[in-house]
């Protein structure tokens, strides 16, 4: 079910990749995903800092498949920690991004943040205002802030652009699209901490199975990517709200411009 205004339904995202779930289900990946959440939602709670490297570890790295950005591969999405964004800090000092995703290190490509994640502790409302903060942003607005900063001075035919934000109290994550957010955003729990939260990750039922691959899926390193279409002016993403990848260039063209463009809704 989803619970919050969503920029793609699960509905949807559930039809067009029926095979694929099926092929996960029967491939034994589903056991692999439940037991790295099982683990990670029975540690000991220690805080914002301490937690935050364990999730790039376990989960980014372990789960997802990035990489650090000090390993300098070629066309692999790393993970940059503390990642500085000019003008995103208080009074528009420098902030710096609790980890920042793109293709950082990476020779002769554009070392843009692609995706701003915000970690918060265990529990943190991620909508109320931040208590000891300068502009007492919530963590949604913070994350979607530096998105902002990043972009500025951008004229739109880069061919990659801040795009996606994560934003996290380690056991809710969301996922915001720069141009629906912040209303619209998909969300997964890994463990229901509250009534309005949904049953979790941790279920033994299709239900439970189908959020595992999407939440595996959806924030995996070959999904969370930007890049400039072959035309020049339409941005394809891998999260692949359009998920169809047509043989014919002609039937791209038309696809990308129907699904992507701003009159699109896929709810």
């Amino acid at each position: 079910m989803d619970r919050n205004p969503g920029f793609v339904s699960r509905s949807f995202l559930r039809s067009l990749w029926a095979r694929d779930y099926e092929a996960w289900r029967a491939s034994g990946e589903d056991e692999a995903c439940l037991e790295v959440l099982r683990t990670w939602s029975e540690r000991a709670d220690r805080g914002e800092v301490r937690d935050g490297g364990a999730l790039v570890a376990n989960l980014f790295v372990g789960l997802w498949g990035y990489v650090d950005t000090g390993s300098r591969r070629s066309a692999v999405t790393t993970i940059d920690q503390q990642h500085p964004v000019a003008g995103a800090g208080p009074r528009g000092r420098r902030g710096a991004v609790d980890a920042a995703l793109g293709w950082f290190g990476s020779p002769g490509t554009a070392s843009t943040m692609q995706v701003a994640c915000e970690f918060k502790q265990l529990g943190c409302d991620l909508d109320a205002p931040q208590r000891g903060r300068a502009d007492s942003r919530s963590p949604v607005e913070q994350a979607l802030n530096y998105l902002s900063a990043a972009r500025r001075g951008m004229v739109g035919n880069e061919p990659v652009r801040p795009t996606w934000a994560i934003v996290t109290d380690m056991n809710v994550f969301r996922l915001y699209w720069y141009d629906r957010a912040p209303a619209q955003y998909l969300s997964f729990n890994i463990t229901q901490r509250s009534l309005l939260q949904d049953p979790g990750l941790l279920g033994d039922d299709d239900g439970s199975a189908f959020e595992r691959f999407l939440f595996k899926r959806l924030f995996s390193a070959e999904a969370m990517r930007v890049c400039l279409d072959d035309v020049g002016d339409k941005y394809l993403n891998n999260v692949r709200v359009n998920g169809i990848i047509p043989a014919d260039g002609v039937d791209e063209a038309y696809l990308l411009g129907v699904l992507n463009g701003r009159v699109a809704d896929w709810v």
